[in-house]
């Protein structure tokens, strides 16, 4: 439809406004623009100095987060090779083992030399690959019959918890904690295993002890201090070995921290962040169990090396915060100085400027009866992930306010259109050809160009597609009004869940009133008795009355308004609360008992409390008008709400007869229901539907062997995903 275009201003009017003053007719309009515009630069300036802020600062903490993830899994790592070291530094002690049992074979045979086996061991021991320093043969008794340290025979070893553990059970290979050796008066780390005759009985204890501190050296080159720190223990005992100890001064005989047992209990692996108690450093540990040897290896690492980079980017943060504070100060005093030179000249501009905003109304005039009500493009989606826009109209501009007419702002509007579809590229590319589907559509939040955002829905069909490329037309459309009518359904349908309320409301509301009035006339008998204490006795009552009639109101109130918290943070346990307080007297007069039963510790779910407990009502009036028809001994409803992962479940159940299976996949079609004529709409469950989709969640209905139970999905407000994941282009 085509219409007139708007007059030019005739000469004589153009005549008398040259002939009025330009000072009087601008001069206060004048001053209030410059003030206007002189704090928003400055409001606005500030406001992108604390969102770069606050950015940057978010971007430091997920790079620390990636740094200690990275920490831990090196950590990891570490602990592994370290695990292959202390078996490879275990192997030598454990064949000096198996040659003493050798030994013990050739005594019992009688049939071979004993002394090359132990010019053997000697040699093991002297050469010192395994760090040992002794091997000793015990007897029965306790007595040391053989070493390789010269004039250490004889010696009573009886009293040793190694000895006494073999003899009372074998105990295989066993591993003890720091021991102060007899040979050398110097700590060692003790191997012991059970000698056995021909005949399989005991024929004493082999021992093989191992300098910790030479361990220690060796586990210090693998993971040098003092920034990464190593260990074994054993398992339910002490440190044998620890990365920090160069000479027997270092050697600390303590358990691990309590924090690092109970992170590995009942584990084969554990990670886990803690502070030390030596130097209070915070530091990364990750620890690994050798059940076979009962012995733990630890791993950590400094936090503070592995995010020095990010403190000093943090610091850095601040500084240029300062920085751009200064800038935004200066460019504040340098337009000033501007507008004052210019002051001489302003009236001949905003002359100008009046011309050029009548010529510039002309031709938006003349563009909005040209251009048609919505934005077709034309955009091909490749294989790669990038997204060309091969057509725009002008309806875009009108929709949006982003400029496409000129070279530069043309630049501008494809910009802002190619995000909103890369964002979407992902969906629309992998749903349209493995599908074979011809038409797609999805609805964005659109970031207009004067900062509003406006919900438009995109119309692709498939033009030509090939494996590299698809070629779509699309057709955006404002949906504004679309979404405004689902509100006003969504309030209409309130104010109905209202009028069916009203029986039990004003159940609720006599409750309270009787009682002042029935306190009243007994007060007024008290007075006429002149038994004064006794009437203000009864007329303390009525306050506390007063304010449950008062709550009840302001409930109410509050429900019928228009929810203004959307996508607040909201208790479980106070929406239902607030529910219960609506319905509760029209369940009553039911005779249905109510059951809650609420998960403690939940998380507030990310959903208005007014659209909340409109769910919540209709589902408690459905359940009521499905238990009406059954026995009332048997009427119960059970709200429950428990934890999911990254959700909170929020759960309706009734011993009901439950919903024909026939129409179970049809109850939240709008219009749709199970009730008599004139009982219902059938717009209910629809609109529960809608709303909790609104909010990223899911609703359920399903019968179980006692009735239905209606299940709705809420996230909660740590994991609520962003909703507007485009942002116009600078």
């Amino acid at each position: 439809m085509n219409f007139p275009a708007a007059d030019p201003p005739s000469a004589a009017n153009h005549a008398v406004e040259q002939s009025r003053p330009i000072s009087k007719l601008h001069s206060v309009p004048v001053a209030k623009l410059r003030w206007w515009n002189s704090r928003y630069h400055v409001f606005f300036g500030l406001c992108l100095i604390v969102v770069a802020h606050f950015a940057m600062m978010a971007a430091c903490q997920r790079a620390e987060d990636l740094a200690v993830r990275a920490g831990l899994k090196q950590m990891e790592s570490t602990v592994i090779g370290l695990e292959a070291w202390v078996r490879r530094s275990i192997q030598g002690a454990s064949l000096a083992l198996d040659w003493m049992q050798q030994r013990q074979d050739v005594i019992d045979s009688k049939l071979g030399d004993k002394s090359t086996i132990e010019k053997t061991i000697s040699d093991l021991v002297a050469a010192h690959d395994f760090d040992i320093v002794n091997a000793v043969v015990i007897d029965n008794d306790g007595i040391c019959r053989w070493s390789i340290v010269p004039g250490n025979r004889e010696v009573d070893l009886h009293d040793r918890s190694y000895f006494i553990a073999h003899t009372r059970n074998d105990v295989g290979t066993s591993v003890t904690d720091l021991l102060s050796g007899r040979a050398r008066n110097e700590p060692v780390v003790i191997l012991s295993r059970t000698l056995h005759h021909a005949d399989g009985s005991m024929a004493g204890v082999a021992v093989v002890a191992i300098d910790p501190v030479a361990l220690s050296r060796q586990l210090a080159d693998l993971v040098p201090p003092p920034l990464q720190r190593a260990a074994v223990w054993r398992d339910g005992g002490n440190v044998l070995v620890h990365n920090e100890w160069r000479t027997v001064s270092d050697i600390s005989t303590e358990p691990p921290p309590p924090g690092m047992v109970d992170a590995l209990a009942g584990r084969e692996t554990a990670t886990l962040r803690k502070h030390s108690r030596h130097d209070g450093q915070d530091v990364l540990t990750a620890m690994r169990r050798m059940r076979d040897l009962k012995l733990v290896v630890s791993a950590g690492i400094e936090t503070a090396s592995l995010t020095s980079g990010i403190a000093q980017l943090r610091t850095l943060v601040w500084v240029a915060d300062g920085c751009l504070l200064v800038v935004l100060l200066l460019a504040v005093n340098v337009n000033r100085q501007r507008r004052a030179r210019k002051k001489a000249s302003q009236a001949v501009e905003l002359a100008i400027e009046s011309e050029r905003r009548i010529q510039a109304t002309q031709e938006e005039v003349n563009r909005v009866i040209a251009t048609f009500p919505g934005t077709i493009y034309r955009a091909r989606y490749e294989s790669v992930g990038l997204v060309a826009i091969l057509y725009l109209s002008q309806g875009f501009t009108a929709m949006t306010g982003w400029p496409i007419a000129a070279s530069a702002a043309l630049q501008n509007g494809l910009t802002v259109l190619n995000a909103l579809l890369s964002a979407n590229h992902e969906q629309s590319a992998e749903r349209l050809v493995p599908a074979n589907q011809q038409t797609y559509t999805f609805e964005r939040l659109v970031e207009c160009a004067d900062g509003s955002v406006r919900h438009m829905r995109f119309t692709e069909h498939k033009v030509s597609a090939d494996s590299d490329r698809i070629e779509v037309v699309g057709l955006i459309t404002d949906i504004e009004a679309e979404r405004l009518n689902s509100a006003n359904a969504v309030v209409s349908a309130r104010l109905s869940m209202l009028g069916e309320m009203a029986t039990g409301l004003a159940h609720e509301m006599s409750q309270p009133l009787s009682a002042i009035s029935l306190i009243t006339e007994n007060a007024l008998l008290s007075l006429r008795r002149q038994d004064e204490a006794a009437a203000q006795a009864k007329l303390e009552k009525i306050p506390s009355l007063i304010q449950r009639a008062s709550g009840i109101i302001d409930h109410l109130r509050q429900f019928g308004r228009q929810p203004t918290d959307t996508g607040a943070s909201v208790p479980v346990g106070r929406a239902i609360d607030g529910a219960l307080l609506l319905v509760g007297g029209s369940l009553r007069e039911a005779s249905i008992a109510v059951e809650v039963v609420i998960e403690p510790g939940l998380e507030p779910v990310k959903v208005s409390q007014v659209l909340l407990e409109q769910i919540l009502v209709n589902l408690l009036l459905n359940a009521r008008d499905a238990l009406i028809s059954t026995p009332r001994e048997t009427r119960r409803v059970i709200v429950a709400a428990t934890k999911a992962t990254h959700f909170v479940d929020l759960s309706i159940a009734d011993t009901g007869p439950g919903i024909p299976e026939a129409v179970l996949d049809r109850v939240f079609e709008p219009f749709f229901t199970t009730k008599p004529v004139g009982v219902g709409t059938g717009l209910g469950l629809s609109v529960c539907h809608g709303i909790v989709e609104s909010f990223g969640g899911t609703i359920i209905a399903e019968n179980m062997p006692t009735g239905a139970r209606l299940t709705v999905r809420l996230p909660i407000v740590s994991d609520f995903p962003r909703k507007i994941i485009q942002t116009a282009a600078a």
